[in-house]
């Protein structure tokens, strides 16, 4: 995507790096909300598509942003934050995408350079990713963002940050 195609974007597929916040803050509400609501409201999905000078090409591809809704007393709080994921923080840290997703491709160079030569000798594993920026699921007390990807992040949900990778169902017990 062109710098262009991002400008005319909505403001929520249009995120910055620095777009989130690390606590919760006080909304403005229009109407009146009952006080017997009560409760978090997350939602997750792609966000962020560009990193440096690099974009993700679908929609699809973008990093992780999860956002909590928190209604108390008639009052409603909002926070946000882009998942700390693996392949986010390692292409934040090189400021540039890398790495695959569903309709973009981004390759490591130093990989592309030497993996014909290694997978003549060395098997390549199937990639594990953990954009997880589909779904957002409550098990008892814990929360876990998910996607296609056999990987799991349970999320804190006060900090909405990254607290255990699962990469097994079987590991999951109801806490």
């Amino acid at each position: 995507m062109t710098q262009e195609m991002f400008s005319k974007l909505p403001q929520w597929l249009n995120l910055e790096q620095s777009d989130h916040t690390e606590k919760p803050i006080n909304t403005t509400v229009s109407g009146k909300i009952p006080s017997w609501i009560c409760g978090s409201l997350y939602r997750n999905g792609s966000g962020l598509y560009k990193i440096g000078p690099t974009a993700w090409n679908h929609l699809f591809d973008g990093f992780a942003v999860l956002q909590r809704w928190t209604f108390k007393d008639g009052t409603v709080t909002f926070q946000s934050s882009v998942l700390d994921s693996d392949d986010y923080k390692k292409s934040a840290r090189r400021d540039k995408i890398t790495g695959n997703a569903f309709g973009s491709k981004f390759p490591d160079p130093c990989e592309t350079i030497f993996s014909s030569f290694f997978h003549k000798f060395v098997p390549s594993k199937p990639e594990k990713i953990d954009n997880t920026s589909v779904n957002i699921v409550e098990f008892g007390d814990r929360l876990f963002a998910m996607a296609e990807s056999p990987l799991l992040n349970e999320v804190t949900p006060d900090s909405l940050k990254v607290k255990e990778k699962v990469s097994k169902i079987g590991q999951l017990k109801e806490g």
